[in-house]
């Protein structure tokens, strides 16, 4: 007959700890790639265009990792070690926002609005709502740094 299976409570906590172990993983990856692509540049509106790319093509090529990071609903706060890998993307980026706007205000919105476009193109690129040839790996990353860059810009006329 077998062992009997646990019940769902008791499967919970080991399921929440594996998928935390694998979202910090990917926080870490991320991370390790936009602190590349923001090194590639000293301008500021280039820096925020290579993470958006950066951002989507981990997205794009380590989908498993961007999924589990960004949809497994863990609580950050029973995972404290997620919240600080969170805060490092908002670190490494407030610096560069700030060069391009005048108040810390203006250079959060900046940062949101950047991430926010590189994820949703991410997640456009994932579920297939793009159209071709728009749907190309090296499309999604182009179409990401020009709205970085539109972003940056629309910013420093402000």
């Amino acid at each position: 007959m077998g062992r009997p299976r646990p019940c769902a409570a008791h499967r919970r906590p080991d399921r929440d700890a594996l998928l935390a172990s694998l979202a910090l993983k990917g926080y870490l990856e991320q991370q390790r790639r936009y602190r590349a692509a923001l090194s590639s540049s000293t301008d500021p509106a280039e820096q925020l265009a290579a993470f958006a790319v950066a951002y989507v093509r981990f997205a794009a090529e380590e989908r498993a990792l961007f999924d589990i990071t960004f949809l497994a609903g863990l609580d950050t706060g029973r995972h404290p070690d997620l919240a600080a890998a969170g805060t490092a993307l908002h670190d490494d980026l407030m610096p560069v926002t700030s060069h391009i706007t005048t108040t810390p205000d203006e250079a959060f919105d900046l940062l949101v609005q950047v991430a926010a476009a590189a994820h949703g193109l991410a997640l456009f690129q994932q579920q297939g709502l793009l159209p071709a040839p728009w749907d190309a790996p090296q499309s999604v990353a182009e179409q990401a740094a020009r709205t970085a860059r539109a972003l940056a810009a629309w910013h420093t006329r402000q």
